[in-house]
């Protein structure tokens, strides 16, 4: 007891100075920082139990006393941590209001300051004091960067002026004149930019021009054929840059996440685990917003503005043997990360293991007559299982039974159903408790109007927008319809595409958009067979109040594909499954339903590809519509091995390159180092000028063993130039490849599409040139088509 009262003397005094946020206050705030990092030396020594004496006093603020409390270490800790992370911050820093505001509530919560002044009243003070310091001093756009009280250097393959002789020199004072102004042009330049009073700054490439007020330095200028060349050197009042390409320094680098507990891939978790704990941090000292989702579902958990630091998330109904997926997406504004991470618990309950049908399994047949799977236990233990399923199509159960496979006889299974079975196991102290759907195979041969439809229109394709006989095809279908507005179910759950009247096939279909109030149907129809010399008809049918769903999204398109994104959403409609994760960009009304929309730092990953397009591949297809804002050489599609480095990549598309026009098309495909190996095709055409505010249709085809790539533009081919440089890459994917949309590099960033993207579609095969004339005519004019 004796030692406890020693234990809670230790005390920290903080003087709460209100210009201590100020720059003004160094002195002050070094003071208090060494302070509070040999206090923080002392607690970290002591036992956690321990309370914590803290004094404060308010100044700046007239009638405002000393006042103390104590606190917890794990309280003292928190208070010594947001003082620092204030403290760290440049004064003109734009999270300063939030650090200040978040201090003083922690303040008040703690009774360490009075209630009166209001939180609001002691913001007002600080915010009144903050306008005596100097504005911000660095600011960055896409293009255009401006710094105060800087100094800089800038060269380039162009010209400054004034023209500045060097040395000019005062007498006697031996140091550079200084000059009102210097600016500067060049087509290819450099030009490096810092402030004196954050050291921050910026980087500035390639086209540019700019400007230095109340320049004090040296440069040179040249003009003397070949020669064409300028170079800065020196300080600045106030700097700024138009230029291709601006970078801030240092970079605005994304969050990093690390997994605490459990580790990532780490076994034998005790299934008490009550929390997830991770660490979130950012080098540039941004708040940080964070998402924490789990599967299948233990908890979950958000945060908005938070500061580098631990979290946790609560979590509970974890069961033995289980493997569980934690993902974490964290952004900090401007830049986004998502990392998943998995554990698996301690096997102390049964395991259940092979389900079949296997969970989430489509098209299984009608004639399926059992479910079956495979119990364990690793004691030994006897077990009791029961077996449900929803709708009822059987159940069974079991008492006292050892390791082994099980059947559960199922009858009455109905066409293009969805039906959901469960699995508890137990061994007498713990449960396994598993749950698996499956979907069964819709009705191919029939007659709808005998299976509980009382509607159907024709639809008619009009031959001569079909260049030749095509097998498989998805055509695009849009139309508004009353009929279906006031006799179709309200989530077009019973529209239906068959090959004819009568017993006829069904036709498969994928509904990217319905709205009921109206009628309005955007919908994907794969048909087996499309001719070129005669009209193909075939048959739409609704009104089946009755029915379930009966789309059969990812027959709609062939296996060719490596993936299909329509662009409502970032879901892939092929069976692939290669969904993207969105980082930024906007819905917004597309060439066809909705789209995306893309601002600088908006991209869309789609991550390492899956079956069948993780395999090395020789051929390729790439298309979308876009309707670019600006043109800038960003690829428009981009496939980056972001394991090796950001220059590593195996093929880009864009609309400009180094020495071509704005608005040129072209498509390269390389391996290794770009800049030092150069082994690529580098295929262009000049034929084309990308229109902004336009929708326009690409494709891209290509063979690499062949070392063709034809490039379509609104349908046609256009004639384009291929260059051939080194061994090129004989394949377009491997295992560490991760595929993008809108953004220019894997890691860092530095350049975006600005736009909207629709229909972006991959494929495996080398697409013929009908296949995309045709898909053209279809998708631009639908209504011209049908």
């Amino acid at each position: 007891m004796k030692k406890n009262i020693q234990l809670i003397k230790i005390t920290i005094s903080i003087l709460l100075i209100i210009l201590l946020f100020n720059s003004s206050n160094i002195p002050i705030a070094t003071t208090i920082n060494q302070q509070i990092q040999n206090t923080t030396n002392q607690i970290n020594t002591k036992e956690t139990e321990q309370s914590i004496l803290v004094k404060t006093q308010t100044l700046g603020i007239p009638g405002q006393q000393i006042h103390q409390t104590y606190l917890s270490i794990k309280q003292a800790n928190n208070l010594i941590q947001q003082i620092q992370n204030l403290q760290q911050k440049h004064p003109t820093s734009q999270n300063v209001p939030h650090l200040q505001q978040q201090l003083i509530q922690t303040l008040q919560e703690y009774d360490l300051i009075p209630n009166n002044p209001t939180t609001n009243q002691f913001l007002a003070h600080l915010q009144k004091k903050s306008k005596l310091q100097p504005p911000t001093t660095f600011t960055t756009t896409e293009n255009h960067a401006t710094a105060t009280f800087c100094n800089f250097l800038t060269t380039g393959v162009g010209s400054a002026f004034p023209i500045i002789i060097l040395p000019r020199l005062v007498p006697i004072l031996l140091t550079p004149i200084p000059r009102l102004f210097v600016r500067w042009q060049t087509n290819d330049g450099t030009t490096r930019c810092g402030s004196l009073q954050t050291g921050t700054g910026f980087i500035a490439n390639g086209m540019q021009n700019g400007f230095a007020l109340g320049f004090w330095g040296v440069g040179f200028s040249i003009f003397i054929p070949p020669l064409y060349a300028y170079g800065l050197f020196g300080y600045a009042l106030f700097t700024s840059v138009n230029a291709e390409y601006i970078e801030p320094w240092p970079p605005n680098e994304p969050p990093e996440i690390t997994p605490l507990n459990p580790p990532d891939n780490s076994k034998n978790i005790s299934i008490s685990t009550s929390e997830l704990e991770f660490s979130l941090n950012d080098i540039n000292h941004n708040l940080m917003n964070y998402t924490v989702t789990t599967q299948p579902d233990i908890g979950t958990g958000s945060a908005t503005n938070v500061q580098n630091g631990i979290f946790t998330i609560p979590i509970s109904g974890l069961e033995g043997t289980e493997t569980y997926t934690w993902t974490i997406h964290a952004d900090d504004g401007t830049n986004h990360i998502q990392e998943t991470f998995s554990f698996e618990t301690e096997p102390v309950a049964p395991v259940v293991l092979n389900p079949e049908p296997y969970d989430n399994e489509k098209y299984v047949p009608i004639t399926t007559t059992h479910l079956k799977f495979t119990l364990k236990d690793y004691q030994g233990d006897p077990m009791d299982y029961t077996v449900e399923t929803q709708p009822d199509i059987g159940s069974d159960s079991g008492t006292n039974v050892p390791d082994g496979t099980y059947t559960v006889p199922i009858t009455n299974l109905q066409h293009l159903t969805t039906y959901t079975w469960y699995v508890n196991v137990t061994d007498g102290t713990n449960w396994k408790h598993k749950t698996y759907t499956f979907q069964t195979e819709p009705q191919m041969v029939f007659d709808p109007f005998q299976n509980g439809w009382q509607y159907r229109k024709q639809i008619t394709i009009d031959h001569t927008q079909v260049t030749a006989d095509l097998t498989n095809f998805p055509i695009l279908i849009t139309t508004t319809d009353t009929d279906l507005r006031d006799k179709a179910q309200n989530d077009g759950d019973d529209i239906l595409f068959m090959d004819d009247i009568g017993v006829a096939t069904r036709l498969y279909h994928e509904i990217e958009h319905y709205n009921p109030a109206i009628g309005n149907l955007i919908a994907w129809v794969n048909l087996t067979t499309l001719l070129s010399t005669q009209e193909t008809i075939f048959y739409l049918y609704y009104g089946n109040s009755q029915c379930q769903n009966q789309q059969t999204t990812e027959k709609v398109w062939d296996d060719g594909y490596c993936g299909v994104w329509h662009l409502n959403n970032v879901q892939d409609s092929t069976q692939n499954e290669n969904n993207g994760v969105n980082y930024g960009t906007d819905s917004i009304i597309g060439k066809v339903g909705l789209a995306k929309d893309f601002n600088y730092g908006n991209y869309i990953s789609f991550g390492d590809m899956s079956e069948p397009c993780n395999n090395l591949l020789s051929t390729l297809t790439v298309e979308f519509w876009m309707n670019p804002e600006t043109l800038n050489p960003c690829p428009l599609v981009n496939k980056v091995n972001s394991q090796l480095s950001t220059d590593k990549k195996t093929y880009g598309s864009s609309l400009t390159g180094t020495g071509y026009p704005d608005g040129a098309i072209w498509f390269r495909f390389w391996s290794g180092t770009y800049y030092s190996e150069g082994h690529k095709i580098f295929t262009h055409t000049n034929s084309v000028h990308i229109e902004t505010d336009k929708w326009q249709h690409v494709a891209m085809v290509a063979d690499v063993n062949t070392r063709v790539i034809k490039i379509y533009y609104n349908g046609e081919e256009k004639p384009s130039t291929s260059i051939v440089e080194g061994n090129p890459v004989r394949y377009l994917t491997d295992i560490s490849i991760a595929e993008e949309l809108g953004r220019c590099q894997a890691n860092d960033g530095t350049g975006y599409y600005i736009g909207i993207f629709d229909e972006l579609r991959i494929s495996k095969t080398f697409r013929p040139a009908d296949w995309i004339q045709t898909e053209y005519n279809n998708q631009n004019n639908p209504e011209m088509f049908l």
